[in-house]
């Protein structure tokens, strides 16, 4: 349901709004998420793999993350004079501040979320993320209606934030008690540095802000519209799946067998839906994105294809990093994520002289040269052969690769005129085809993959 509201939203304002616009806002943004980059937002992580938690824990976390957010509010107000002067846009003065206030709610939601997590109350996790995300979409879409423009999606980020952070405290019902405790910081600080580490490495967009910076806010507007894209489909397919692998592979610490199984099972799945989702929007990228968004993004035909190479990654790794870091292994995973972050930066460097598409293509052909470090990282962790899990992506790419011949080829013989429902024709088509092969290479892993789903739901 987050998805679904936040992909409409999404799309009513990329018809409000032009590529400088949104160029803007996520320049402000991504100077906000800088600024937090001392937050120790990990330490919920900390919370959920230590065996044992007391109040101690839980209230010294809560307040070293809400000093935090409180800093880096500071930090991004301080840092906008200089930014808006240099890009000569004095709307960034206010638009940064204000984007940044984001951050003091989401510190502050730190621990209940991870008291939620730790107690695997997900359907309290999904019922306050389905509230966060009606809030902030009524918000934007409220705020659009009233002619505000991109302050619509700036504020929408921060009222997201906010109702995210209350329902979260509702729902653990838990609050914080004014006392820190140097030993229980003690207790968690390994864990929680690195776990911090990596999730700032993944929240922070470096090549946002190069994009922004050399390429201007027009440039960035469509490079962060390809990437939302993406990141839709990529909450869709990990959003849920990622808090529930981390703590059940967390459970399964004393049994290598039943990691294995799990490993190889949900990956399965994972790669199954992601193959078919990003497969499906690289094929019908020219009909999607007129038809959805409007004829002003048709310049983001090509980095979204390349964001979908990226989505197949991305959606195959929240697994191999669920299982990384649920069996203790954070150091390497946050060693990785810097290396990865380098690496990517590094290659929009170089390909920032060709443009948006090319940074974002060099983007993806950097992912797929690194990405058989975590293959056969989470191999060894789950103790299974590298041929074996490599064989459970063969027949969703078959069936990804069958689907997109398929698409293409009804694109030029399909004779309708309704956009809508052209659009719709061609996805079903490309469903169909998708379902048929994957049963066709690999029926006995579909079957063997439910029973197994059934049965643990038993």
């Amino acid at each position: 349901m987050p998805a679904l509201i936040g992909a409409v939203v999404f799309a009513v304002a990329s018809r409000s709004l032009d590529p400088t616009a949104f160029g803007l806002v996520a320049l402000a943004i991504t100077i906000s998420s800088l600024a937090a980059i001392i937050a120790p937002s990990g330490f919920g992580d900390a919370i959920v793999q230590r065996a044992e938690i007391g109040s101690d824990h839980l209230n010294t976390v809560f307040w070293l993350c809400a000093a935090a957010g409180a800093l880096a509010v500071a930090v991004s107000a301080a840092v906008s004079v200089p930014v808006a002067h240099y890009m000569s846009e004095p709307l960034l003065l206010a638009l940064i501040p204000a984007v940044s206030a984001k951050a003091i709610f989401d510190m502050a939601a730190v621990t209940p979320m991870a008291i939620l997590t730790r107690r695997m109350s997900f359907h309290l996790v999904a019922v306050r993320t389905t509230i966060a995300s009606v809030v902030a979409g009524a918000v934007c879409l409220g705020l659009l209606w009233a002619g505000w423009g991109l302050w619509a999606l700036a504020l929408s980020q921060v009222a997201g934030s906010a109702a995210n952070s209350i329902g979260a405290f509702a729902a653990a019902r838990w609050s914080p008690q004014l006392r820190f405790s140097p030993r229980a910081f003690h207790d968690l600080k390994r864990y929680g540095a690195f776990a911090s580490g990596t999730r700032v490495l993944g929240l922070i967009y470096p090549d946002q802000l190069l994009i922004g910076f050399l390429l201007g806010p027009y440039a960035l507007g469509i490079f962060t519209f390809s990437r939302r894209i993406f990141q839709i489909f990529n909450d869709l397919i990990a959003g849920a799946l990622s808090s529930v692998a981390h703590s059940f592979f967390s459970s399964l610490q004393e049994h290598d067998e039943k990691v294995k199984s799990a490993f190889l099972v949900v990956s399965y799945l994972s790669s199954s839906i992601a193959f078919a989702v990003f497969g499906g929007i690289a094929a019908l990228s020219p009909e999607l994105i007129p038809t959805v968004f409007g004829s002003g993004w048709t310049e983001s035909l090509s980095p979204v294809r390349a964001f979908c190479v990226i989505g197949l990654l991305s959606s195959i790794g929240f697994v191999q990093a669920a299982l990384i870091t649920s069996q203790g292994h954070t150091k390497w995973w946050f060693y990785y994520q810097l290396l990865k972050q380098c690496v990517l930066l590094l290659t929009a460097i170089v390909a920032s002289r060709w443009g948006v598409a090319a940074i974002v293509w060099a983007m993806a052909a950097s992912s797929i040269v690194i990405w058989p470090l975590t293959v056969f990282k989470s191999a060894s962790i789950a103790r299974v052969e590298v041929s074996r899990y490599a064989a459970r992506f063969l027949a969703p790419a078959a069936s990804c690769l069958a689907m997109i011949v398929t698409i293409t080829m009804s694109m030029d013989v399909l004779a309708l005129e309704h956009a809508w429902v052209r659009l719709l024709a061609l996805t079903v088509i490309g469903g169909i085809t998708y379902l048929a092969v994957l049963l066709l290479t690999s029926y006995k892993t579909v079957f063997d993959v439910t029973i197994m789903v059934r049965g643990n739901r038993r």
